[in-house]
């Protein structure tokens, strides 16, 4: 049996009906696909249990809550015990797309301070100085707290100025285009 994958998450692939069946009653019987848990919420102002799913091979969860290799996945113990074995040829082929999902999410998802410590930021930083500092073309010149913002922005490659009017947020996002 194979790993493969598509848009969602991963998948077992069997060589035969047989073993597809087989596939199918061991992930549904063992719990080992789909994961069910109770979230408080409140509504109308009172407190209600609501039951939630959460499909243990979707790329979401592997990817912000997943943290061991692929072996150790609940699906796979579960179908060695149905004397299911996975190809480990399959299993290395995925393991890089994984990885490479998994970089993508933390790259997007580092706070501010974290963009501020990295190379991409102080390399940023010095194109706009480099281009910026000084007066431009209307008479008026950046002030620091401006450079800097418009380094995150060309850093991060997106950022949400949440600056009050007259502030010169306008101008900030201008010069990472």
């Amino acid at each position: 049996m194979n790993l493969t994958y598509d848009t969602k998450g991963l998948l077992f692939s069997a060589n035969s009906l047989d073993e597809a069946l087989q596939v199918d009653e061991c992930l549904a019987n063992t719990r080992s696909k789909k994961e069910s848990f109770e979230i408080e919420v409140t509504e109308r102002g009172q407190m209600k249990k609501k039951k939630r799913e959460v499909d243990l091979l979707s790329w979401h969860h592997l990817v912000t809550r997943y943290h061991e290799p692929l072996q150790l996945l609940k699906a796979y113990d579960a179908l060695h015990e149905f004397g299911l074995d996975v190809c480990q040829e399959s299993t290395e082929r995925v393991a890089p797309i994984l990885k490479s999902k998994k970089q993508k999410y933390f790259y997007h998802n580092q706070t501010i301070d974290e963009v501020r410590q990295t190379d991409r930021y102080f390399q940023a930083l010095k194109q706009v100085e480099d281009k910026y500092s000084g007066k431009l073309p209307d008479g008026t010149e950046m002030f620091r707290y401006q450079l800097e913002d418009a380094a995150l922005m060309y850093a991060n490659h997106r950022l949400l100025l949440g600056y009050d009017m007259g502030m010169g947020s306008a101008k900030r996002s201008a010069i990472t285009d």
